[in-house]
């Protein structure tokens, strides 16, 4: 068995223990339909199809699996990271992409790999209460594919982006699938977070989403 990082265990837990509802909560890898990722409701509907073709055009860098076995894509680019102004649907074609991933077959040729989707507000409160966070974090590090939804969102102690950079750069390392969505440019990212974490994403697909908020438009 994989020893748990040494690093999950240097920080010491003074929050309060997380609601009865709120440890109910299992990660993918501990669920039966290990696959399906904790998509909110509203982002469930959406497909690759309903982007424009600009965005899927650059959306497509980031490899997306056919039949092809998961081993044989370790050279493809493993991060996108998507940004821009609120409103402009960037955890919507996140969610397209990662459930675009489910549907190619994946999952079986990874041996029962399983994808997660964790926002800034949720990964923070998992650091807060790490006695009952640290399985979370250990999924969402190890899951086939992560959705990191909202990065820089959270209020960020030195604890949530130690533990950040931890997660984002063992999945780097591991060649492990990320997918990232924040209002922040990767240097504002690096202002706000951490150089070491924008780094990461620099080297994947960075796809700049704009400025228009599509909620606005749509009243």
């Amino acid at each position: 068995m994989r020893q748990e990082p040494e690093h999950l265990g240097r920080i010491m837990v003074k929050s309060p223990r997380p609601s009865p509802a709120a440890s109910r909560i299992q990660p993918a890898s501990m669920r039966s339909d290990n696959w399906y990722p904790d998509i909110p409701e509203r982002y469930r509907k959406w497909e690759f199809d309903d982007f424009s073709e600009a965005v899927r055009a650059e959306a497509n860098k980031f490899f997306i699996p056919d039949k092809t076995h998961y081993d044989n894509i370790r050279h493809e680019p493993m991060t996108i990271y998507l940004h821009g102004n609120v409103g402009t649907k960037k955890t919507s074609l996140a969610c397209a992409i990662l459930r675009r991933w489910r549907r190619a077959g994946l999952p079986s040729q990874c041996g029962g790999g399983y994808g997660e989707f964790v926002d800034a507000d949720r990964f923070a409160a998992a650091v807060r209460n790490l006695e009952d966070g640290r399985h979370m974090i250990l999924s969402w590090r190890n899951a086939h594919v992560l959705l990191l939804d909202d990065l820089g969102a959270a209020r960020s102690t030195p604890a949530v982006v130690e533990q950040l950079c931890f997660l984002v750069s063992y999945r780097y390392n591991h060649c492990l699938p990320t997918i990232a969505t924040a209002n922040l440019s990767l240097p504002e990212l690096a202002t706000a977070l951490d150089a070491r974490i924008a780094s990461r994403f620099q080297e994947g697909i960075v796809l700049d989403l704009g400025t228009v908020d599509a909620r606005a438009v749509a009243k």
